[in-house]
């Protein structure tokens, strides 16, 4: 199925299907830091025990098996069983490869998750590149005007100098943030769309399960 998103064609597909195979396991690493033995004076030491540090990774692969037999092999964190209904969907876009599976919806527990790291760049950072520019153009004036002031005005425009810089590095921070922001709301409607257009697509529903 083909989907608009951000004014390209988006295609999605999926696998609807039993949990099968379900395997955990975790990795644990241990690291330390610190600790030293120091000369307190005669016959004094004093021992400083190291920093341990302890990282558990949690794994998780699993297939999923639709009633017409086709598979497909799974990986992440989520709490599922085995033999309970999955859906899975993922997206790409058109005439591109897909980098991983964007909606993982448990029918038995009807609860779902999304997986925006998995999205096409171009749905994740559509207008960013407009928003950059005018950052930059913004950050253009604003440093322009900074160096006006002191090379026309010597002493009596240091101050304006620096309070430009200034203004630039809190624009520097609010463009950051704003570009985070755009970042998760491209995500979210992109996200948005795709669960739509399934749900209101009987056949596309059908096709998961052959």
């Amino acid at each position: 199925m083909d989907v608009e998103i951000f004014g390209r064609k988006v295609w999605i597909h999926g696998i609807q299907g039993r949990v099968s195979g379900l395997r955990s396991w975790t990795e644990t690493h241990t690291t330390t830091s610190g600790g030293q033995v120091r000369d307190c004076g005669p016959g004094g030491l004093q021992v400083d025990a190291p920093r341990v540090n302890v990282h558990t990774t949690h794994h998780q692969s699993f297939w999923v098996i639709a009633p017409s037999g086709r598979e497909w092999q799974g990986r992440g964190n989520y709490p599922l069983r085995e033999g309970q209904e999955v859906r899975v969907l993922w997206a790409g876009l058109d005439g591109q490869t897909t980098t991983g599976h964007v909606v993982m919806h448990n029918r038995t527990l009807q609860k779902f998750w999304t997986n925006p790291v998995d999205l096409p760049r171009a749905l994740t950072f559509h207008g960013i590149k407009r928003l950059t520019l005018k950052y930059l153009a913004v950050l253009a004036v604003v440093f322009g005007v900074s160096l006006y002031f002191p090379l026309t005005y010597s002493d009596a425009g240091t101050g304006a100098f620096f309070k430009g810089l200034f203004a630039c590095l809190v624009l520097v921070a609010i463009g950051a943030m704003h570009r985070m922001r755009m970042i998760r709301d491209n995500q979210s409607e992109a996200l948005a769309v795709i669960q739509k257009a399934v749900a209101n697509n009987p056949k596309l529903q059908q096709s998961l399960s052959a």
